[in-house]
């Protein structure tokens, strides 16, 4: 939310004239602790000290906890599955893989991240949490299922599938499986 008013520093006025966010200031105020804004100051009005311009960025205080059980089996008979195998995510969300079933663990795919993305890897039977912190594409794998077809694809913001598969070697199934993901997108 920006505020382009002259607003009260330290939160204490939100009700300045025509500004936009004003009818919302009780509920910001009571959700979110002073300590957990983070607030940017662009600039002070020149007839007073009141702040001018403001941004507040709610990032990692509403991001969301999104879990993906790592199944043999899904309730429609897909075997070695993500459920949900695409997942839809904003910047500052978790995405946790759950081993819901033995056997499984999840990993990032090669090639297959934003970049400045640092690769993942989590250990077989145990869950692994990633925050995704930039926009695109992230590509998982299940390593020991990965013949099987066992991808997932997060989807972080506005992406772009254009080439998203170029140059990645993929067993059959799972590039099947991703190109089904991709499919979906793009028709979004």
């Amino acid at each position: 939310l920006t505020c382009n008013k002259i607003c009260h520093p330290f939160f204490a006025n939100f009700n300045a004239i025509e500004d936009p966010i004003a009818p919302f200031a009780p509920v910001i105020k009571a959700l979110l602790p002073t300590s957990l804004l983070n607030l940017f100051i662009s600039g002070k009005s020149p007839e007073s000290n009141h702040l001018s311009n403001f941004t507040f960025t709610f990032n990692s205080v509403f991001a969301a906890e999104i879990e993906v059980k790592m199944l043999n089996k899904d309730a429609d008979g897909n075997k070695m599955i993500f459920e949900p195998m695409l997942i839809m995510a904003e910047k500052g969300d978790t995405v946790t893989f759950l081993p819901t079933e033995k056997g499984h663990m999840a990993a990032s795919i090669k090639g297959m991240l934003p970049k400045g993305i640092k690769k993942f890897k989590g250990k077989i039977n145990k869950p692994v949490s990633i925050v995704v912190s930039e926009d695109g594409l992230y590509g998982v794998k299940c390593t020991p299922h990965l013949a099987n077809g066992m991808v997932a694809l997060i989807a972080v913001g506005d992406v772009n599938t254009d080439g998203f598969l170029d140059g990645v070697k993929l067993p059959k199934k799972s590039k099947a499986r991703m190109e089904e993901m991709l499919a979906q997108l793009a028709a979004k």
